[in-house]
């Protein structure tokens, strides 16, 4: 595969742990399963029509995977530290826009206040319309039985979603 530079929407700040190598673009990430009635809390993909991904980004240099995780909360939807257990760390291979990515991934299972909470009464009635006009990343509810293969990025955590499983797995997809 010839190896061509990311495309412009995909820079960030410099800390980003996101490094273009001669073969591949390694990106270390962090993402929150957030369920709530039979829900996750995702961001619809821009450049994917159809296509989540759990709440999260890219983890800074120094920067653990937790703190980035509530990092990435606070920024995305005003989400003070509750509680995370890992849940998963995925190691996913594959290409997008002829370019060759190696995504490292720490998902952890993120448990909310529901009730009494200011975050809360924001967050809880999103939906895709009005997440898409708002300013910044655009979360939204997805019902769980909508979680499959072909809406959830990576597709490996799909089955995990749907089925509730909440033990640890390390997975490796090319």
């Amino acid at each position: 595969m010839k190896r061509i530079p990311p495309p412009a929407d995909w820079l960030t700040a410099d800390d980003d742990l996101t490094i273009t190598l001669p073969s591949t673009t390694l990106n270390i990430r962090v993402g929150a399963l957030i369920v709530h009635n039979d829900s996750i809390l995702v961001e619809p993909s821009r450049m994917l029509q159809g296509k989540y991904f759990l709440p999260g980004g890219r983890i800074k240099a120094n920067e653990s995977s937790e703190q980035a995780l509530w990092r990435e909360l606070e920024e995305e939807c005003g989400l003070q530290q509750t509680s995370a257990t890992l849940w998963a760390v995925i190691e996913n291979f594959f290409s997008m826009q002829d370019v060759s990515v190696h995504e490292l991934s720490f998902y952890y299972f993120v448990t909310v206040p529901t009730t009494g909470s200011p975050w809360w009464e924001s967050i809880a009635t999103l939906t895709e319309a009005s997440a898409a006009n708002a300013p910044g990343p655009n979360l939204t509810w997805l019902p769980l039985e909508r979680c499959s293969e072909e809406t959830m990025l990576p597709a490996s955590l799909a089955n995990r979603i749907r089925t509730g499983d909440k033990n640890f797995r390390h997975s490796i997809f090319r």
